[in-house]
């Protein structure tokens, strides 16, 4: 295996344990929660993170990859070009965020009683507009931190903001109930974005407060060339979801909201994986389209078919005991979620497929590539989400996710090759083979054999064992190699 892919699953190794430490925690944060608050209560919760995820949107502007795609390509070079993007990031992050944050509080009214009809949102959104401060402040800190390959840096952030969170949360949600749980969050990520860029500025990037020191536009035209097209893919991505949440919540309930929130908590905790992937992988695609364009295919392929094949039994396991999974941690009384559960953990293995594409994207700096494949797959969300979700409800809203992120891979793949001149036709077997074992799943897990156990762990043996075995060589050296950096 050469230097790159190794510092690459090295990074990946280190990032995924990280986020599935953390995953751990934020699914106990959840629990704790939903049990706290019930399911009307916590699907009123879960609308008002769906919220803050839009403006969060127009408080980050995307500064998090730019930032990580410049740094990571001019810190080699021991120049001041670094130092000179995380000023310009910091002071675009300042603009957004309170313009943002404003506008979200000046807006609740609207909101909360004339969008939901739910004058509680009202009082609500203040504290709500911190944590879209905080997470945008988290985000633009840890794309410093990912462009300057701080690691151990980053895993570290991403185990100590849950942690604190937690213990916030038991400390407050008794006393401020929903508000206690936002003020919780907010405080975590604050302490954490301000330790981590103090410790940044002293022993990495000496940078300053303002960026006066370089009056280069060259410095913010790069980020906002990049920052733009990466917004609008958001735009299309996450207002998308808010979409969905909102039309389950007007035409079901906000107790339906509610058995929805767990299936996304599961899928949000599954999203470590791509994420772990992204993370490395964003800054490696950059220099190495830098210095060699033509190892970025081989890299390429070698994520691809490893990904698809390693992360294949996780997914499949937890989609197969999903309704367990629900029953032994939030209670019986979130059992209708089980199916949306089944759904939504599919959707996510998809997500995962697509990330490596996404990082190439992003590495060569492609975004109106990646702007064009999220607005085709929010077309299909949306349209499907349309049909589905009056009729269906919760299990609609599942559905939707899996159709239009199984659309998605092959959407992915066909760009990939046709535009950006990748070949990936060794990768579609995978996908049309670990697909079928998820659709054999779900007429299991939905039908009479529901509460077979036992069929269900054979279906789960019969398929991790098979994807294992044809694919072996792609798993194995990943697997050799992420031993080994676990022994270290």
């Amino acid at each position: 295996m050469s230097n790159s892919s190794f510092s690459i699953v090295r990074g990946t190794t280190f990032i995924f344990f990280s986020q599935a430490t953390g995953g751990v925690i934020s699914f106990l944060i959840s629990i704790a929660v939903a049990r706290y608050l019930g399911p009307q209560r916590f699907g009123l919760y879960a609308l008002l993170v769906s919220i803050q995820g839009v403006v969060g949107i127009f408080a980050g502007f995307g500064l998090s990859q730019a930032i990580a795609k410049y740094v990571a390509q001019s810190l080699p070079e021991k120049n001041d070009a670094s130092k000179h993007y995380v000023e310009y990031g910091l002071l675009l992050f300042l603009l957004f965020s309170a313009i943002s944050c404003l506008s979200y509080v000046l807006l609740s009214g609207l909101i909360g009683n004339d969008l939901y009809h739910e004058h509680s949102l009202v009082g609500l959104i203040p504290y709500s507009s911190m944590v879209v401060l905080s997470s945008a402040m988290y985000a633009v800190t840890f794309g410093i931190a990912q462009g300057c390959r701080e690691i151990k840096m980053l895993s570290s952030m991403q185990i100590v903001v849950p942690v604190i969170s937690l213990v916030l949360i038991i400390s407050l949600i008794s006393h401020f109930e929903i508000r206690g749980v936002l003020l919780s969050v907010f405080l975590s990520q604050m302490m954490v974005s301000i330790a981590v860029l103090l410790w940044l500025r002293r022993y990495v990037i000496g940078f300053t407060i303002s960026p006066t020191a370089s009056r280069d536009v060259r410095y913010l035209r790069d980020l906002w060339s990049f920052a733009v097209p990466a917004v609008l893919s958001s735009i299309v991505v996450i207002p998308v979801f808010w979409l969905g949440n909102t039309e389950l919540t007007l035409t079901k309930g906000l107790t339906a909201m509610g058995y929805f929130s767990v299936a996304m908590v599961i899928y949000q905790a599954l999203a470590v994986v791509p994420n772990a992937l992204a993370i490395p992988l964003v800054p490696s695609f950059s220099e190495l389209a830098q210095r060699d364009r033509s190892k970025v295919d081989g890299l390429m392929l070698k994520a691809l078919h490893s990904v698809s094949v390693i992360f294949f039994p996780l997914f499949l396991g937890i989609a197969l005991f999903s309704s367990d999974i629900i029953g032994l941690f939030y209670g019986d009384s979130y059992l209708p979620s089980a199916d949306a559960a089944y759904l939504m953990v599919t959707a996510s293995y998809f997500l995962t497929l697509v990330a490596v594409v996404g990082a190439l994207i992003a590495g060569l700096g492609r975004m109106w590539v990646g702007f064009a494949l999220n607005a085709i797959w929010g077309l299909v969300f949306v349209l499907f989400s349309l049909a589905a979700v009056p009729i269906y409800g919760v299990v609609g809203l599942g559905a939707t996710f899996t159709v239009s992120y199984c659309l998605h891979v092959i959407v992915s793949y066909t760009v990939a090759e046709r535009i950006l001149g990748i070949s990936l036709r060794s990768a579609y077997p995978r996908f049309a083979v670990t697909g079928a074992f998820f659709v054999v799943g779900l007429v299991m897990v939905s039908g009479t054999m529901a509460s077979g156990l036992i069929l269900r762990l054979m279906l789960f043996v019969l398929g991790a064992g098979f994807v294992l075995w044809v694919w072996r060589k792609d798993a194995l050296p990943i697997l050799r190699s992420v031993f080994a950096n676990l022994v270290r």
